[in-house]
């Protein structure tokens, strides 16, 4: 059965899913769509009742199964759950990072059989993946379970995004589901591909984009310059802390009314939960905001089991109070403790990455010298269900002059949906690299043979007319009378002096840079059709390695023995080709000439067999070499050397060892361009980055 991915974002108050389907027959292309995760819910309540029955079941289970969860019978989740259970228990803000699944959860009772955060984040990842299976009839079903993967996402604090930290999140929900696999995946990746992705915006890594995702818990930064840098990190600054405050300031009025009491953690949980729906509908403008909505919080004395409850009204002042003037504390990147206002934080932290963008660099190579580039800002993109409150967009601005602000339309799906296109480049990446390698392969011009010819026929045309230069200068010689020594002489020291050296290294480079190009080219559009196919139109706009950043990818240094292919050119030894070449060129013109000189005088069989010993390495020690030649004869030599040295016979003779060197250079030319490759999709993937 066809392997199916499933992308989940889990969050601290809200969840989603999505997944992404298969639109063209050549089993690349996808669209990415949003899953019913409640009836026809696509966004749903992180909430569940578990009844005390269900609770006393899971009592000796660590990290319950799926076939334990199975027999709890119906698990109720999401929204529209009561405020009041009769003989169970309502849970929210359950969600914790590994270092805290075995913490205690619920009431006394609850806690009495042993109940956790981990045991509750099972439950909810099994009636979840049911709901899921379940309500999205045509593209999935029960009998798909056993070929789902799981995308989840999580938070890029550092309690969320260790290696076995991960790992532990991805054993609970594998155990609770029972799915073929599930994968952790970093909320930040996810979020940067849904903003690419967007239909309603043009966000793109290539000019440098910051995503802002405020969440329920955390608030996360992602900024990415596509393949060059990327920079994260996240404060504990989601929603949830304003709905904690607005509790804190109930609870206040609640003691001013009654006097001091402790409430008990029940009724704190569903107070915060109450004001997280007037939250929203405030800021979401169900009621007047400066009109306002009174809200009724009832508290439990800890002590007695009274209700100690107070009235708020959530209107303009109210909200003003909690988010700007009343003082909360959080941590910073799990470690850093800070204090202030929920605005007041949101201010810090937006400055804080604009900060840390602005301290960061990446290296460039011109003229041959590498500095230091800052990294831009072309794009700020805002998402994350608490970026639907206003004054977040407006203290953005405040921040980020120069850069264009977006907001997301549907900032509750982001990370769901960027999941989904996460799964399909994960999925389909190694396919599209192999693509890639075909068309490569199929190309004559860039592939590994055409730098042989290429380089051959260069250097062979090259040391021809350096020959028949050098022997018209020899005949040309005013003298009556000169030896073949001395014009044997003249090409070793020609030959083996800088100018030659140089000359030949120069033509070298020339050709390779001439090949590397063509490769380079033909990588380019290889790469980025495969993105065409692997994305959506939107995506692929985004993600696409265009000309200019693919040349400054290979120009600036930035991926040498990454996309730079070029990187060929450092294992050749073209000095020791150049020498090797100017000794056979050596030997072959001197051959040459004495066959010549041979046809001239008669003396075929000492000069045939002198030329032999020659071109076997034996220096000539024939006397005809130190012969005086009338200028007519070496005019004659010269006439004819040209042309019988272009002979293929010879041209094989004289690189027999250039070619034998270069095949042995070049035997890794496969593995340089698969090493290429994965490089580019890893770039076009978001996973690779380079400082």
């Amino acid at each position: 059965m066809e392997r199916k991915t499933i992308g989940i974002d889990l969050g601290h108050c809200e969840t989603t899913a999505a997944y992404p389907r298969a639109v063209g027959a050549d089993g690349i292309s996808h669209e990415v769509l949003r899953l019913a995760v409640q009836g026809k819910d696509q966004v749903i309540s992180t909430q569940i009742i578990l009844t005390y029955a269900q609770m006393e079941k899971l009592a000796d289970a660590l990290r319950p199964d799926y076939q334990l969860l199975r027999t709890l019978g119906d698990i109720r989740i999401g929204s529209g759950l009561p405020a009041y259970v009769e003989d169970g228990e309502k849970f929210a803000y359950f969600k914790v990072p590994p270092s805290q699944f075995d913490k205690p959860i619920g009431d006394k009772r609850s806690q009495a059989v042993g109940l956790t955060h981990g045991k509750v984040m099972a439950c909810f990842v099994y009636a979840l993946v049911n709901n899921i299976l379940k309500y999205n009839v045509g593209d999935l079903s029960d009998y798909d379970r056993a070929d789902v993967d799981l995308l989840v996402g999580c938070p890029t604090t550092e309690d969320w995004t260790k290696e076995e930290t991960q790992r532990a999140y991805a054993e609970l929900v594998q155990r609770a589901t029972q799915v073929h696999a599930v994968h952790i995946v970093p909320e930040s990746r996810a979020a940067m591909f849904s903003s690419v992705e967007s239909k309603q915006q043009t966000v793109s890594a290539i000019e440098g984009a910051v995503v802002f995702d405020f969440g329920s818990s955390t608030a996360d930064c992602t900024y990415m310059l596509l393949g060059r840098r990327v920079e994260e990190f996240s404060w504990e600054l989601g929603a949830s802390k304003i709905e904690e405050t607005m509790m804190r300031y109930a609870y206040r009025k609640a003691v001013e009314e009654h006097g001091p009491f402790t409430p008990d953690e029940k009724s704190l949980v569903e107070t915060a939960d109450l004001m997280r729906t007037n939250k929203e509908s405030y800021y979401n403008g169900s009621f007047g905001q400066k009109k306002g909505q009174t809200v009724y919080c009832d508290f439990v004395d800890a002590a007695d089991g009274s209700e100690q409850g107070a009235k708020v009204r959530v209107d303009d002042e109210f909200m003003d109070e909690v988010t700007n003037r009343m003082s909360m504390g959080i941590l910073c990147d799990s470690t850093t403790e800070k204090a202030g206002t929920w605005r007041g934080l949101c201010r810090e932290f937006f400055l804080e990455a604009k900060s840390r963008i602005g301290s960061a660099s990446y290296t460039v190579t011109e003229d041959g010298k590498e500095k230091r580039v800052s990294c831009p800002i072309g794009t700020v993109v805002l998402t994350g269900g608490a970026s639907k409150m206003n004054f977040i967009y407006e203290l953005c601005k405040e921040v980020f002059l120069d850069a264009a602000i977006l907001r997301e339309q549907n900032p509750s799906h982001t990370v769901s949906n960027g999941l989904g296109w996460v799964a399909v480049s994960d999925e389909n990446v190694e396919r599209c690299r192999q693509e890639a390698r075909e068309e490569l392969a199929a190309n004559p011009e860039c592939g590994v043979e055409a730098l042989r010819v290429g380089l051959s026929d260069a250097l062979f045309e090259r040391i021809c007319t350096i020959v028949e230069e050098r022997t018209r200068a020899w005949a040309e010689r005013p003298e009556e009378n000169l030896p073949l020594r001395e014009l044997q002489d003249d090409l070793r020291a020609y030959t083996a002096g800088d100018e030659a050296k140089d000359e030949l290294e120069r033509i070298c480079r020339e050709r390779l840079g001439s090949w590397k190009a063509e490769l380079s080219k033909a990588m380019e559009g290889a790469v980025n059709r495969q993105v065409d196919r692997l994305y959506s139109e939107e995506v692929a706009r985004g993600l696409m390695i265009p000309d200019d950043v693919w040349e400054q990818l290979q120009s600036e240094g930035l991926s040498v023995g990454m996309i730079d292919v070029g990187k060929l050119l450092e294992k050749f030894d073209v000095s020791g080709l150049a020498a090797k070449v100017g000794t056979i060129a050596l030997h072959a013109v001197a051959w040459a000439v004495a066959l010549a000189l041979a046809i001239e005088t008669g003396g075929w069989s000492l000069i045939v067999l002198t030329a032999l010993e020659l071109f076997g390495g034996a220096e000539i020690s024939d006397t005809d070499l130190d012969k005086p030649r009338k200028k007519k004869v070496r005019l004659d030599v010269a006439n004819k050397v040209g042309a019988e040295l272009k002979k293929n016979k010879n041209k094989k003779a004289l690189l027999k060892a250039f070619d034998e060197d270069l095949k042995e250079q070049t035997a890794g030319y496969a593995d340089v361009v698969d090493g290429a490759l994965t490089a580019a999709f890893e770039v076009v993937t978001l996973k690779r980055f380079y400082r």
